[in-house]
């Protein structure tokens, strides 16, 4: 029985890249996308785009993690991002480490949404970076717990200190959680009691909140 692996990324465009560029570019390979999906090899993928910055969420059908975008399907894009420095040889895309979910794929089948999201979205926030292992190992430990209950389909992950969040809407149409208990979850109260404000640095756009919500360039799924 096939699974589904869930995979974030982040890109940055050239300088001299504009938005109508990255449009161009994304077109090419969300007609791409389309295809692999039509083929059952990607259940659902979306881009979006905070001023330069990328950020590439992708459902992969099968049991591989891609550390990198397959170049068949986003090579579209290689053009116009900077090259990101690798110990081996330079990429165009950073891999982003999971670090919060209230569910985990346990196959296709079950992956699968029983309706179509309203919306699928995109939030971006900074941790100070003294901090940043702070929000991730409490994170961590929420999702190992698997106590809490929330949107099935919300996937956080973290690259240096820039966290991105995928979501859909409405949020509450797949409330679940990992251990699938009703057991309270403890280890979100160890979080709220780490003054959670506290490690993050705070886009002013984001009128107080933790994290910015950003553009949707394109985005496909059922």
């Amino acid at each position: 029985m096939e699974n589904v692996i869930r995979c974030q990324y982040r890109g940055k465009c050239k300088d001299t890249v504009c938005r109508d560029d990255l449009f161009l570019a994304a077109e090419a390979v969300r007609i791409l996308v389309e295809e692999a999906a039509a083929q059952k090899k990607i259940m659902t993928c979306a881009m979006f785009a905070y001023e330069q910055l990328v950020f590439l969420y992708v459902e992969y059908i099968g049991d591989d993690i891609f550390y990198q975008p397959p170049a068949e399907l986003f090579s579209p894009l290689s053009d116009i991002l900077m090259p990101w420095p690798g110990f081996e040889k330079d990429t165009s895309w950073a891999y982003m480490e999971p670090v919060f979910y209230f569910d985990i794929p346990q196959s296709a089948d079950q992956w699968e949404r029983k309706s179509s999201p309203d919306e699928r979205c995109g939030r971006i926030a900074r941790l100070i970076p003294e901090k940043q292992w702070g929000y991730v190992t409490h994170h961590l430990d929420i999702a190992e717990e698997g106590a809490m209950i929330g949107d099935r389909y919300q996937f956080i992950s973290i690259h240096e200190n820039l966290l991105f969040s995928y979501y859909e809407t409405p949020r509450d149409r797949e409330m679940v959680n990992v251990k699938r208990t009703d057991k309270k979850s403890i280890e979100i109260d160890r979080w709220k009691e780490a003054d959670p404000r506290s490690h993050f640095i705070h886009f002013e756009k984001a009128n107080g909140a933790d994290f910015l919500t950003i553009d949707r360039i394109f985005d496909v799924g059922c």
